[in-house]
Parts: structure tokens; sequence; C-alpha cells
């Protein structure tokens, strides 16, 4: 047993050797990705330790449902801004506006901002 442990770590060596002589060849510096991989790992370190990523943990950003609205509101920026650069979003004046309420959509969405301003606005208010 005590002759196959150096046996092993040769093939492990000569292994780990081809790799890096591969990444190498392709212009990949695994040493600077490495050396790239611990710096992150002690900033990440470092962040954990503070007040303020307590605090974000207590924020309730995090939390899946904020993401999921947040994400949603996403998608729809995004979805509109394809939409402005293809030229489909109409200018709207005040009666345009007024006639969009009549679709369930905006009106859903209106109702959204309005129950969110209020609760925001209560949240300001502490």
């Amino acid at each position: 047993m005590d002759t196959e442990a150096p046996d092993a770590i040769a093939t492990v060596v000569d292994i780990l050797d081809a790799g890096y002589a591969r990444a190498a060849a392709q212009g990949y510096d695994p040493e600077r990705t490495l050396r790239q991989a611990f710096g992150a790992l002690s900033r990440l370190g470092t962040l954990f330790q503070t007040d303020e990523f307590e605090a974000l943990l207590h924020s309730g950003v995090l939390d899946p449902e904020a993401l999921e609205a947040v994400g949603s509101l996403g998608s729809a920026l995004v979805d509109t801004q394809k939409e402005a650069q293809r030229g489909d979003t109409p200018s709207q004046g005040v009666f345009g506006l007024l006639g969009a309420l009549r679709d369930p959509d905006v009106q859903r969405a209106v109702g959204f901002i309005t129950t969110f301003a209020k609760k925001f606005g209560g949240n300001l208010r502490s």
C-alpha cells in the first residue's frame, strides 16, 4: 500500500500538469484565475463580516417574492425598451392615457402602483 501512494500522487500531478499545459496553450492562465478567485473569496469573506451585509440579509431585498417582483419589473422594462427601439410605442397624451385606463392590464398596474405608493409612504413615516 505504501508503494502505491507515490505512484497515485505522480499520476495526479501528471494529469494536472497536462491540463495546465493545454490551458496555457489556449491562452488561459490558471494561476491568474486562482489568484483572482482567492482575491474574490477574500473580499467576499470581508463583505460577509460587515454591518451592511447583515442589514442586507434582514432588509427583505433578498426575499424570493421581492426578487420575483424585481424580475417582473425587469422583464417588462426590457420588453418595453425593445418595443420602443422598433418604434412600437406610440406617444400618449392625456386622452390617450385616459383611454389606456380601460385596459385591464393597465388597471392592474395602476392598482399595483397606488398600493405600493401607499405602503411605501407608510414605511417612510416610520
